[in-house]
C-alpha cells in the first residue's frame, strides 16, 4: 500500500545503477542520498515509477518567478556576515587565490576597509537580523578574512565593539571569528580574542616541510616557526580556551606529502583532533593556465590515490579527508525532496547563507566569489535584480542539464565560485562528467570502508525506511 501511495502522489524513487565493489552491486536512490543493494533496490524500482506530472512540477518550480519578498526573506535568514577586512597580507603563499596565478582575479592590495564601511554593513546585518521575515534560530557570526585580517586589527576592535553595542541594543546573540595565518597573533591580540571569545581559524598545512613549501613571508623564508609559536602559546596559557575555540585550516596542494600531514596531525594529538581540524583543497578550475591546470589534476590524483593506498585507515585524520561530507550526507534524515531542492548542487541562494562585504564596500556572494559580479553594497543595501538574475541564470542551467536525471545531484559540490565563466554561471557537460566521475570514486571508497565494518547494510535500511513512512 505504501508503494501504491507513492505512485499516486508522483514520489518515485529512481534508481540507477551506480557502483560495483568486490562484495556487492549497488544503486543509487536519486532522490535520497542512500546507496542500496541492487538486488533490495530493484524491489522497489519494479513497484515505484516516476510520473510526468512529477518532473512538470520540478520544471515548474525552477522556471517560477522569485518575488522580492522571496529574496528578502532568504536574506534576513542568513547566518553570517564576514568581513574582508585586508586585502593585504603577509605572506606570499604561491598557491593563493590572489598570488596572481588565476587569470580573472586580482592580486594583494594595500587596502584596509574603512570602519566607516564596516558599520553600514552591521546596520544592514542587524536589520534583516532583527526582521520578522526571520526564523532561523541559529546564532548569527561575525567573521573577519583577509589577505591577513590581523593586518587590520585596529579597525577589527572597533567593528566588535560597535557590533557589541547592536548586539545589546537589538537583544541579540552574536559569535565572533577570525581567519587567520597566525603569523602575528602576539600576546596583545590574544587576549583581546579571549576576551571577547573569537573562535580562531588558523592555517597551518601540517609539519614544516610541508607547511613552508607554499607558506612563505616576503623574503622567502617559511613561516611554520612563527605560527606553531603562537599555538603553543595559547594553548599553554589559555587551555580550557584553546580546546573549545582554536582550530586549524588545511590547505592541500597537489604536490603536498600527504602522508607526511598525517603524520603531523596524528602525532600531536595533545593539539590536533577531528573536532579541530579541517580540510580544504587549492582550488583547480578554468582560472588557471591550462598547462598548470593539467599538472595540478593530475598530481592531485595521483596524490590522493597513494594516500588511499597508504594512510592509515583506522584514523581520524583518513576518515575526515575521504568520508567526512559523506558521512554528512548518508546519516542525515528527512532528506529535501527533489522539489524542494532547487539548486540541485552545493549552490547557495546569493545572499541567504552569508553576507560577505568586500574592503570596498561591496556585498559579494561569497569570499571565493567574484568581486566584479556584487549582488549589492553598503550604501544602497541588496540588489533584488542582481540576485534574482543570477538564481534565474543557474536555474535554467539545472533545466538544460536536467539534474533530477543525474543520480549524483545530491552529492554535487558545483556552486557559483567554481562555476564562473567570464560574467557568467553556467555548467558544460564537461563540468558534469568530471564531476561525476570524481563522486563515484568518492562513494566507492567510502562503501569500501563502510563493508569492511559491516556499516553498510543496517544504517541505510533504517535511514530508507524511516524516510518512506515519513512520507
Amino acid at each position: 500500500m505504501l508503494y501504491l501511495d507513492l505512485v499516486q502522489h508522483g514520489l518515485a524513487l529512481i534508481l540507477i545503477t551506480m557502483i560495483k565493489t568486490k562484495k556487492e552491486t549497488y544503486s543509487i536512490l536519486k532522490k535520497i542520498p542512500l546507496v542500496l543493494p541492487q538486488n533490495f533496490s530493484r524491489k522497489l524500482d519494479s513497484q515505484i515509477n516516476v510520473t510526468e506530472s512529477y518532473i512538470d512540477l520540478i520544471k515548474k518550480k525552477l522556471t517560477a518567478n522569485i518575488s522580492d519578498m522571496e529574496i528578502y526573506k532568504k536574506i534576513s535568514n542568513t547566518n553570517s556576515l564576514c568581513f574582508q577586512l585586508a586585502q593585504s597580507c603577509n605572506l606570499r603563499c604561491s598557491y593563493c587565490i590572489y598570488s596572481g596565478i588565476y587569470k580573472s582575479m586580482r592580486v594583494h592590495q594595500s587596502k584596509i576597509i574603512p570602519f566607516l564601511t564596516a558599520k553600514k554593513a552591521l546596520n544592514i546585518f542587524f536589520k534583516q537580523y532583527s526582521s520578522s521575515l526571520r526564523t532561523s534560530r541559529k546564532t548569527p557570526v561575525i567573521s573577519f578574512y583577509g589577505g591577513e585580517p590581523l593586518l587590520g586589527f585596529d579597525t577589527l576592535v572597533k567593528i566588535t565593539q560597535y557590533a557589541n553595542k547592536l548586539k545589546q541594543k537589538h537583544n541579540r546573540d552574536l559569535d565572533f571569528m577570525i581567519n587567520t595565518n597566525g603569523i602575528i597573533l602576539d600576546k596583545d591580540k590574544i587576549k583581546f580574542f579571549v576576551k571577547e571569545n573569537f573562535v580562531i581559524d588558523v592555517s597551518l598545512d601540517g609539519p614544516k616541510s610541508e607547511h613552508d613549501r607554499y607558506r612563505l613571508k616576503y623574503n622567502g623564508n617559511g613561516s611554520f616557526e612563527d605560527v606553531f609559536e603562537n599555538i603553543l602559546y595559547i594553548k599553554s596559557h589559555y587551555p580550557d580556551y584553546f580546546k573549545d575555540k582554536i582550530r586549524f585550516k588545511i590547505t592541500l596542494h597537489s604536490m603536498h606529502d600527504l602522508l607526511a600531514i598525517e603524520d603531523f596531525f596524528l602525532s600531536n594529538n595533545d593539539i590536533f583532533s577531528n573536532r579541530n581540524v579541517f580540510i580544504s583543497q587549492v582550488i583547480i578550475d578554468d582560472n588557471l593556465e591550462k598547462e598548470t591546470k593539467e599538472i595540478w589534476s593530475k598530481y592531485r590524483e595521483n596524490q590522493v590515490d597513494n594516500y588511499y593506498k597508504n594512510g592509515s585507515r583506522d584514523s581520524w585524520f583518513f576518515h575526515k579527508f575521504f568520508f567526512e561530507s559523506l558521512d554528512l550526507r548518508f546519516q542525515s534524515k528527512g532528506t529535501p525532496l527533489l522539489t524542494s531542492n532547487f539548486s540541485f548542487t552545493s549552490t547557495c541562494f546569493p545572499g541567504g547563507e552569508k553576507i560577505f562585504v568586500d574592503a570596498n564596500g561591496q556585498i559579494l556572494i561569497c569570499e571565493k566569489c567574484m568581486e566584479d559580479i556584487p549582488i549589492g553594497n553598503v550604501n544602497r543595501g541588496f540588489d533584488t535584480e542582481v540576485i534574482r538574475k543570477i538564481v534565474i541564470e543557474w536555474r535554467k542551467n539545472i533545466i538544460n542539464r536536467k539534474c533530477w536525471e543525474c543520480g549524483y545531484w545530491y552529492y554535487c559540490p558545483m556552486c557559483f565560485a567554481s562555476n564562473r565563466k567570464n560574467n557568467r554561471f553556467y555548467l558544460t557537460r564537461e563540468d558534469c562528467n568530471e564531476v561525476i566521475a570524481r563522486i563515484k570514486k568518492r562513494i566507492n571508497r567510502y562503501i569500501e570502508q563502510k563493508e569492511m565494518t559491516d556499516e553498510m547494510d543496517s544504517n541505510n535500511y533504517n535511514i530508507i525506511f524511516d524516510f518512506l513512512h515519513s512520507l
